[in-house]
């Protein structure tokens, strides 16, 4: 394993990295490797064996391909990342300088574009003659990257490569890699994001010449070119919108009209999560202020439940549209409105795990959590897709504009034909090391803020990537709290749905009796 001393050798030159390892005091950042997960290596930017830098970047890549290099072989090897940090720009380069000096065929976008997972993913489908590929990306809103590896059709590399790596690579003399920097075959990226764009659009139901939609989009790096073509191709009003320092799913999200005049015209607003795998939207509250528009995060149930109203009732002018005949949801989301929307229009519904909705079968269906996460079985990769919800929402946005009514006044009329639930969440800052000793209380309640429980779902076995389930709390034959844990942000998240009629007093007894019982519970105690 390379230790302290050899870092300041290799980084010799590099004055930040030399800073770095000044202040570095922690030996086990020397002593161990990255942790992985599934197919990705997982860890900050920095100057050590647990970080990336252009020294584990070229030790993964040199092990990588002593692992799976062979004389007979040709391998093409795409490199690609999301531009979430500029440093990634570089990573690609030096990883390609690695493949290179092994002969490797080595591919690259365009311009070493940054490209989100599900565009990179319909491109290896696309091109079909890619061996292996490795995305770099953001993996948590606190600045953790990762580097997956995916095979030629897009599926996640076997998990037992990754561990060979780590094991590996301690005996790999760093000063033994060499590189060789020559012209690197370069993808097509204007054609292959047309093409793409093409694909996505054929999902939208309506072929509208009324173009009467002016939606904000907040910008990103890796964004814009992807929404100048998708809103270009709709011919939809947008307005690309630079709003610095918001958390990665804010409420509501406010914007000045006295500067910005444009600002005014906006009715919806949307905003793509860190990682580009989800879509939040927002649309415009009703307002006297004349110096702010107000956007309020739609809830995705009420927001999905709209959708399927709206493609069972619109005259549908796509001839390329294929109709969805079912609903996959989690179970965390509205049962009671999915259930009652199928019903309503004969359609399928099933509910799954957040992990399992990835699956083969004849009927067209739409899949979502409570996370915001929708997939759609249009799709021919597997991959979250938020670019192809922000072209078939733009769709059913314009149609609501053609009829002078905003998301709330359709929704309003729209839900008072099916019956459903209101779905609201609340969240606790909660250490880790408490969780263990809060699901011991919480199993022993027979009450939750004077609401008897009518039965207890015990989740702990569901343990995912970023969060963990704890339970779901029956309160009644409709109504019930989910609790898990995000990882992430170190929350007790929770989830709450009830009746209509309740106007959310149960979720709002239930949020005051956690913030009581919680109140210990933000940092590591001895005993509780």
């Amino acid at each position: 394993m390379n230790d302290k001393q050899t870092y300041i050798k290799y980084f010799a030159n590099n004055k930040k990295a030399q800073e770095f390892l000044l202040k570095e005091n922690n030996n086990d950042t020397f002593n161990s490797f990255f942790n992985f997960y599934q197919n990705s290596f997982v860890g900050k930017i920095g100057f050590n064996n647990l970080t990336f830098n252009e020294l584990t970047i070229k030790l993964i890549t040199q092990t990588l391909i002593n692992k799976i290099k062979n004389n007979n072989q040709k391998i093409n090897f795409l490199l690609a990342h999301d531009g979430s940090d500029k440093q990634l720009y570089q990573f690609v380069l030096d990883q390609a300088y690695v493949l290179s000096a092994n002969n490797i065929n080595v591919i690259i976008f365009d311009k070493n574009q940054p490209v989100h997972e599900s565009f990179l993913k319909y491109s290896l489908i696309k091109t079909q003659n890619i061996t292996i590929c490795s995305y770099l990306s953001r993996f948590t809103y606190d600045g953790q990257y990762k580097l997956s590896f995916y095979t030629g059709s897009g599926q996640p590399v076997n998990t037992k490569i990754l561990s060979t790596i780590s094991q590996e690579i301690s005996v790999l003399d760093p000063f033994s890699i060499k590189t060789f920097q020559n012209d690197l075959k370069k993808i097509n990226y204007e054609i292959l994001v047309s093409e793409y764009t093409n694909f996505l659009t054929q999902n939208n139901l309506t072929q509208s010449i009324n173009k009467l939609l002016n939606i904000g989009i907040i910008r990103d790096e890796t964004s814009i070119n992807f929404v100048r073509k998708i809103m270009g191709k709709n011919d939809f009003g947008y307005t690309l919108i630079k709003k610095n320092n918001l958390p990665d799913q804010p409420n509501e999200i406010k914007l000045p009209n006295i500067l910005i005049k444009k600002h005014k015209q906006i009715n919806y607003l949307v905003k793509f999560s860190y990682d580009k795998k989800k879509l939040y939207v927002y649309a415009k509250k009703e307002s006297k202020n004349l110096f702010t528009s107000t956007f309020q995060l739609i809830n995705i149930n009420d927001l999905i439940l709209n959708y399927f109203v709206f493609a069972n009732t619109v005259l549908i002018t796509n001839k390329k549209y294929q109709p969805l005949k079912e609903i996959k949801y989690s179970i965390a989301n509205d049962e009671v409105g999915f259930k009652n929307i199928a019903k309503k229009y004969e359609l399928k519904i099933n509910e799954v795990w957040n992990n399992k909705f990835f699956v083969s079968q004849q009927d067209n269906y739409l899949y979502l959590n409570e996370n915001n996460e929708i997939y759609y079985s249009w799709l021919n990769y597997q991959s979250l897709d938020p670019y192809l919800t922000l072209t078939i929402l733009s769709d059913m946005f314009n149609y609501y504009q053609t009829q002078e009514l905003s998301f709330f006044e359709y929704a309003k009329k729209n839900l008072s034909y099916v019956l459903h639930n209101n779905i609201s969440t609340f969240s606790y800052k909660c250490s880790f090391k408490n969780i263990e000793s809060f699901e011991t209380k919480i199993f022993n309640q027979k009450q939750l803020a004077g609401i008897d429980i009518l039965q207890i779902e015990d989740l702990r076995d569901h343990v995912l990537e970023k969060e963990k389930y704890i339970a779901k709390f029956w309160l009644n034959e409709n109504e019930w709290i989910l609790i898990k844990y995000n990882f992430e942000y170190k929350n007790l998240d929770f989830i709450v749905s009830e009746t209509i009629k309740t106007n959310l007093n149960v979720a709002t007894k239930l949020k005051k009796f956690f913030k009581k019982f919680l109140s210990k519970y933000s940092n590591p105690l001895l005993n509780l």
